[in-house]
Order: C-alpha cells, then structure tokens, then sequence
C-alpha cells in the first residue's frame, strides 16, 4: 500500500521537476 503511494508519488514529482 505504501509502496504503491511513493512510487505513484515519485512519478508525479519526477514530472513537475522535469515541466519545472
């Protein structure tokens, strides 16, 4: 369940850190 959360979490920062 966790795992799910950060990974999810991780691919929609690795977004905003590359549009950023």
């Amino acid at each position: 369940m966790l795992a799910q959360y950060a990974c999810y979490f991780g691919f929609l920062r690795s977004i905003i850190r590359g549009r950023n």
